[in-house]
């Protein structure tokens, strides 16, 4: 040896060429089926067996990764209507991959006590809330039952033509009221003179009170 030169020290390691990358993820507990009403929340989550670290990805209807979705669970904290469809979730390490089975998120009608909302500012997917509420009186009576209430915030409605909304015939009917201290109103100059239901038509035993 030389002790004016440069030394280098080598390893050898006999078999393999590559060093083992631990277990592939076998995925133990799938994402399963899930329904919520608009501004409810919803989760999905997933168990895998595997070498660490997992990566995770969730996926909403097949193949649009969702954004920030990288978590063994994926939370929706408020739900609406453009979340309906199918999600799942592929984990990953360096041994490979995982993909699970395909979960479903449904729209469900929000639990109600018979009160119902109709606001200017609403929107007709919402759950007829008070503070998700509909933005028409015909949605609003197309779910209210016998005894139920309809609520309308104050504003100007300018129903389209022609604008109908059926109460079944029941010994009870539903009512729409005006919220305390708000005043609604009905616009019809959008419809047209000599359509057949200018206003609004109520078919049978429907109280509109104050």
């Amino acid at each position: 040896m030389n002790p004016g030169l440069d030394q280098a020290f080598f390893r050898l390691r006999a078999g393999a060429s590559n060093p083992p990358v631990g277990i592939p993820p076998t995925i133990t507990s799938q994402p399963q089926n899930q329904s919520a009403a608009v501004g409810q929340g919803a989760l999905f989550s997933v168990a895998a067996n595997a070498s660490t670290p997992l990566c995770y990805q969730w996926y909403f209807n097949t193949n649009t990764p969702i954004t920030d979705a990288t978590n063994a669970t994926h939370t929706i904290s408020s739900v609406t209507s453009n979340d309906a469809g199918s999600y799942h979730v592929i984990v990953a390490n360096r041994a490979g991959a995982a993909t699970s089975t395909v979960a479903t998120l449904s729209i469900t009608s929000a639990p109600t006590n018979g009160d119902w909302f109709v606001s200017l500012t609403g929107n007709d997917a919402n759950p007829g809330t008070m503070a998700l509420p509909f933005a028409t009186l015909g949605k609003a009576a197309s779910v209210a039952q016998p005894g139920h209430v309809i609520y309308l915030r104050g504003g100007t409605y300018f129903p389209a033509p022609p604008s109908a909304s059926p109460i079944p015939a029941q010994p009870r009917p539903h009512q729409s009221a005006r919220l305390p201290g708000e005043k609604p109103y009905f616009n019809f100059t959008n419809q047209p003179y000599g359509a057949a239901n200018r206003g609004i038509l109520f078919a049978t035993n429907a109280i509109i009170g104050t």
